[in-house]
C-alpha cells in the first residue's frame, strides 16, 4: 500500500426516487448523500467503498407489496437512473478503485428474481449500473473486504449477534479486527485489546439516508448522518475520520461541506 492512500466510505445511501408531479421523478434521498459526494469531489480519494444498501428498492420490497397508494408512480427505472448519476460522480472523483459491497437492500432485487425467475440474467444491479464498464469491483453478499489493517462488512455475519443492543462490542469480540460496518444507521464504537496488545476497534457508521424513513412511522430513533474516510501509511496502519452531519453539514480542515 502506498503511503498516504485515501479511502472514502459511503454507507447506506438508500437511493430512491418519487414522482415529481410532472410525469418525471425527483430524488428521495437525504441531503447527507449530496454532501458526502461534494466532499469526495473535493478530497479526491484513491479508493471509494460504496454499496451498503446503495439502493432502497422500495418498488419491489416485500414490505410494500400491498401499499398500492404510497407506491403509486414509483418506478424502478427511475431509481436506476438516479443511481447511475450518483455512480458517475463517484467514479469521476475516485482516482483508482471503486469497490461495491452489497447490503441487504441491494439483495432485495435478487429476492424479487427468486419469485420471478423469468427475469433471471436480465435485471441485475451490476448490469444496469454497468459495473463492468465502470471497472467496479463487486463483492459477494456478506463478504468482508480489507484495506490495509481495516476490515469492512455491511452487517453481522453471525445471526446470533443481529439483535444485540451493543453490536459494536459483539463485533469486536467476534472478529478481533478493526471492523467498520453500516446497516444500523447509528454510531457506536468499541475498542478491544488483542493478545499482542494492539487495540482493535469496531465502529458502526451512520447512514447517508433519511433519518426519519416512512417505515419508522415517526418513532424516535438514534439514526445519524455520517461519512467515513481514512488515510493509510505504507504498512496499512490508518487514521480514520467519521464526522456526524448536522442538517446535512459538516466541517473538515476548516472547510464547510453541505452549506450550499
Amino acid at each position: 500500500m502506498q503511503d498516504g492512500t485515501k479511502l472514502l466510505c459511503l454507507f447506506d445511501p438508500h437511493i430512491s426516487t418519487i414522482p415529481d408531479g410532472k410525469g418525471g421523478w425527483k430524488p428521495d434521498t437525504a441531503k447527507a448523500l449530496d454532501t458526502a459526494l461534494e466532499f469526495g469531489e473535493w478530497w479526491k480519494p484513491d479508493i471509494t467503498l460504496t454499496g451498503h444498501d446503495f439502493m432502497e428498492f422500495a418498488p419491489i420490497s416485500y414490505w410494500n407489496r400491498r401499499k398500492k397508494v404510497s407506491m403509486e408512480g414509483r418506478r424502478l427505472v427511475y431509481d436506476f437512473e438516479y443511481a447511475n448519476q450518483v455512480l458517475d460522480r463517484i467514479c469521476g472523483f475516485t482516482k483508482q478503485d471503486v469497490v461495491f459491497q452489497p447490503g441487504n437492500h441491494d439483495m432485495w432485487l435478487n429476492d424479487y428474481i427468486e419469485m420471478n425467475p423469468e427475469l433471471d440474467g436480465l435485471i441485475t444491479q451490476s448490469r444496469i449500473l454497468d459495473f463492468k464498464g465502470r471497472c467496479i469491483q463487486e463483492l459477494k453478499e456478506q463478504e468482508i473486504w480489507r484495506c490495509g489493517k481495516a476490515s469492512f462488512v455491511h452487517e453481522f455475519i453471525r445471526p446470533r449477534t443481529y439483535k444485540t443492543k451493543y453490536h459494536s462490542a459483539r463485533m469486536a469480540e467476534d472478529y478481533s479486527k478493526s471492523m467498520f460496518y453500516g446497516h444500523w444507521h447509528t454510531h457506536q464504537v468499541f475498542s478491544r485489546i488483542s493478545w499482542d496488545t494492539k487495540p482493535n476497534i469496531a465502529v458502526a457508521i451512520g447512514c447517508l439516508s433519511n433519518l426519519n424513513p416512512g417505515w419508522m412511522r415517526n418513532v424516535p430513533n438514534n439514526f445519524v448522518n455520517q461519512v467515513l474516510f481514512f488515510e493509510f501509511d505504507s504498512k496499512g496502519d490508518f487514521s480514520h475520520y467519521c464526522p456526524i452531519m448536522i442538517n446535512g453539514k459538516f466541517r473538515f480542515q476548516g472547510k464547510l461541506f453541505g452549506g450550499k
